[in-house]
């Protein structure tokens, strides 16, 4: 497979898109990525782009969930030091006064569900329940069964236009 224009492999940064701005490409590299039974090689024959390609998309990847990690880990612990968990709590129990509950329901609804999520007794999204499927064929054919269907697209004669005082008959004049 002739190699496509890599846009991470390229030594020169310039030919690289801006950070944050990925084409149709590239995304659904990304969403194969997410695919344990795929191997680069494989994402690259699906795609249609070279093997090395879907090694650096998965390696630029791999370098902004590093950063992400780091910023989410920094940001939690400036949070924890601003804003004790003690502090939290109060917040969260004036939310859920009675008098709250009068005018916001829903608020205090929210801030029950996310104290029970952090407290660990209920998951953070609630699984769907398990659907059935229960649709069902209208019909079941036996094994070998032939079907043949003709469609009869005749053209359509237009109605005869009938004007007032005449009967529609062509032959019927009002002389």
């Amino acid at each position: 497979m002739p190699e496509q224009e890599p846009f991470v492999t390229s030594p020169n940064p310039s030919t690289q898109p801006a950070a944050g701005h990925w084409t149709a490409k590239q995304l659904r590299v990304v969403k194969l990525l997410g695919d344990p039974e795929l191997n680069h090689a494989q994402i690259a024959q699906i795609v249609g782009i070279h093997r090395r390609t879907v090694a650096a998309i998965s390696s630029r990847l791999q370098m902004a969930n590093v950063d992400q990690t780091a910023e989410l880990e920094a940001y939690r612990a400036q949070l924890r030091k601003r804003v004790p968990i003690k502090s939290r709590v109060d917040c969260l129990a004036t939310i859920v006064r009675p008098e709250q509950a009068k005018s916001n329901p829903f608020s205090v609804i929210r801030a029950i569900e996310y104290v029970d999520t952090v407290a660990g007794l209920h998951p953070k999204t609630a699984p769907e329940p398990a659907q059935s499927d229960k649709t069902q064929p209208m019909f079941v054919l036996p094994a070998g069964a032939r079907v043949q269907i003709n469609i009869d697209q005749r053209p359509q004669t237009p109605l005869p236009v009938v004007v007032e005082g005449s009967s529609g008959d062509p032959g019927d004049k009002d002389d």
